[in-house]
């Protein structure tokens, strides 16, 4: 009964500890805009409890004068009981080194205190690529992104640690240098929305959203519209960024030569100017699924990241 109490309060510490580590690097920023963040990603955990019982006898022998007798008999006898108890509970905390997953905390973390960079890092393309989509408005798939952070209402306050309210919970209270945050009543709901960010940029790949564009092409390799009178040779299947118009795929296709290297060499994204497409999100450090690599070297073909 007591290990499974001790389990179920270190299931209750996973939150705490990510909420913590949000509300640190909050007041880090808060002290310094153009701070770096960290973040840890807790893994296996081990919960043991070990009982240990033992008791020592000691008997001792003598002789004792009985009367006018003298018995060999037992002078003594004690029991020395120990009960021992050792509890151990850990988490294995893994940081997180990648920088691009930094880049994208950084800037939440900025768009909270409204700092957000358009310079180096640009946080809009960042953002746009990790996504999948335009990151400014809401995202298609019910996700939580970083369109839900940075609301006018304010939910977090900050001063110093005599300004930090008696009353207030200090599991949601922060602080760097001096510079303490703490969660106003009701902003626990905007403390979830950015700690589900910084999990999602710790944890999970870029969305690649991309489409297929098909078309026929003549004996120069150029495309065509086909009908009764004009048939194509064959067709060329292109797979390009969601975001990519049909005409820009067209309007590179008409160079001949491209499109002989391209079927020449077999890499069906040559028909494509890198130069005008938007390049597809590095492969991410830290938990890399093995079905993404493959994506990602296919999309890598078609434009190479700078």
């Amino acid at each position: 009964m007591q290990l499974e109490r001790n389990t179920q309060n270190q299931f209750r510490t996973v939150s705490a500890l990510y909420q913590q580590q949000v509300l640190d690097n909050l007041a880090m920023f808060v002290h310094e805009p153009g701070s770096l963040p960290y973040f840890n990603v807790l893994s296996t955990g081990l919960n043991q409890l070990v009982d240990q019982a033992t008791a020592a006898d000691t008997l001792s022998m003598a002789r004792v004068l009985v009367g006018v007798k003298s018995l060999f008999m037992v002078s003594s006898n004690a029991t020395a009981p120990t009960l021992q108890r050792t509890a151990q509970q850990n988490w294995t905390a893994n940081p997180v080194t990648d920088p691009r997953r930094l880049e994208l905390m950084r800037c939440a973390y900025q768009k909270e205190l409204s700092h957000i960079s358009t310079a180096c890092p640009n946080c809009k393309v960042r953002m746009d690529q990790f996504y999948g989509v335009d990151s400014d408005k809401p995202d298609p798939f019910g996700r939580v992104t970083i369109a839900c952070l940075g609301n006018d209402t304010p939910w977090f306050a900050c001063g110093r640690k005599c300004d930090v309210p008696k009353s207030c919970d200090c599991s949601l209270v922060g602080h760097y240098c001096g510079t303490y945050v703490w969660v106003l009543p009701g902003g626990r709901s905007e403390l979830s929305r950015l700690t589900l960010a910084i999990l999602d940029y710790a944890t999970n790949q870029p969305s690649i959203v991309t489409k297929t564009i098909v078309y026929n092409i003549n004996r120069l390799g150029e495309p065509i519209a086909v009908d009764s009178n004009n048939k194509g040779v064959g067709t060329v299947t292109v797979t390009v960024p969601y975001n990519v118009s049909n005409k820009t795929v067209l309007d590179s296709a008409t160079d001949a030569k491209k499109m002989h290297t391209m079927m020449a060499t077999g890499v069906e994204s040559g028909a494509v100017d890198p130069s005008e497409l938007v390049h597809p999100p590095a492969v991410f450090q830290n938990t890399q699924p093995p079905d993404f690599q493959f994506l990602n070297q296919r999309l890598q073909q078609l434009a190479p990241p700078r």
